[in-house]
């Protein structure tokens, strides 16, 4: 989802998808269903399509889907929770909330569900 999301940001064509849900002003555990459905089939498809081919086992891609949504709810909750060296593994509602500043020197943190990847990217 790191791939999708970033593109999202960097691609005109797949902004007008994904800029939908960066429209309201304050993250917010709402702001996690603020989407277009198109961005949503996008990236879950990817994602699960990704985890069958490799030969994850149905429960394994089922999980993932799980931790996924669980995930953005978690990182759109308006809540100040630190969660110290985990940062470099997981996103945070800290990082994220940074993700979706209208301030480019502070945006970033494409990873949504796993921040390694910014680390890596």
């Amino acid at each position: 989802s790191y791939l999708v999301h970033r593109l999202g940001h960097t691609s005109a064509l797949l902004w007008r998808l994904h800029g939908v849900h960066h429209v309201p002003q304050k993250v917010n555990v709402a702001n996690n269903g603020v989407n277009h459905v198109l961005d949503i089939v996008l990236a879950q498809s990817l994602v699960q399509l990704t985890l069958a081919l490799a030969g994850f086992s149905r429960s394994a891609v089922l999980v993932t889907g799980l931790f996924v949504v669980a995930q953005g709810y978690f990182v759109h909750a308006n809540i100040d929770v630190r969660i110290g060296r985990l940062n470099h593994l997981l996103a945070s509602p800290e990082q994220h909330r940074l993700h979706h500043s209208t301030d480019l020197s502070e945006a970033g943190h494409y990873g949504s569900d796993l921040s390694c990847w910014d680390h890596l990217f």
